[in-house]
């Protein structure tokens, strides 16, 4: 998924930016990188927010689209992603059912870990490199994915975004490190309506910034 051909700028950028750069490795010969453990965790999270504005503009997910997609291919573009949207539920057995599923370990998958591996397995992968570069794009489409996931299963997603479960239990946490994952402590929890302001916030800014046109169509005059 490409969002780099939108009229403007993602509203996924200035996050991605933000928190790539909390997570961003050096080296001579890798350049600037991210660890794919540490990349899908904050990815998880971009996803959510996604989740987050597609419940918020359910209602006006066509208007919203225009942020994303080129002029008169918004209805298109809202119909592959409820397609994305079905196909990650699909790849979740109901036991699993949560983001860590649904996002977290499905993307792990999809860089090599095995189903059922040792935890030797998921370390192995967790500490894999990822070009900055890429990161930053795919970051922006996990966000843009997450909005139709939101909007395809909008009472499932407010489920989900209830329940206070983040990519790695915390029981898991020190083990991973003890095997030389290097999980970051997770940020204080937050209301569900505190993340929503939070995305109101960013959207109402963006959309000021670059399409004011929209302010109040997407009902955001009053975040701004």
């Amino acid at each position: 998924m490409n969002t780099t051909s939108s009229p403007v700028p993602s509203p996924f950028v200035l996050l991605a930016h933000e928190w790539l750069e909390r997570i961003t490795e050096k080296s001579l010969l890798s350049g600037s990188y991210v660890r794919v453990g540490r990349f899908l965790m904050v990815s998880q999270a971009l996803f959510e927010t996604g989740v987050i504005a597609g419940r918020i503009f359910h209602d006006r997910l066509p208007l919203l689209m225009k942020l994303f997609a080129e002029a008169g291919k918004e209805e298109s573009l809202l119909e592959f992603l409820g397609e994305c949207a079905a196909r990650r539920l699909a790849a979740v057995e109901e036991q699993c059912l949560s983001f860590q599923g649904i996002f977290f370990l499905t993307e792990m998958r999809k860089q090599g870990l095995p189903e059922g591996g040792p935890g030797s397995e998921f370390v192995r992968v967790a500490r894999k490199k990822i070009p900055v570069s890429r990161a930053f794009l795919q970051m922006q489409s996990y966000g843009l994915e997450g909005i139709g996931f939101g909007y395809a299963y909008y009472e499932l997603s407010l489920q989900l975004l209830e329940k206070p479960v983040g990519p790695v239990d915390p029981n898991d946490r020190s083990k991973l490190r003890s095997h030389g994952v290097d999980i970051p402590e997770m940020p204080p929890q937050t209301t569900l309506g505190e993340r929503e302001l939070m995305v109101r916030g960013l959207f109402a800014e963006h959309v000021s910034q670059f399409r004011p046109d929209l302010l109040a169509l997407l009902g955001l005059q009053n975040s701004a």
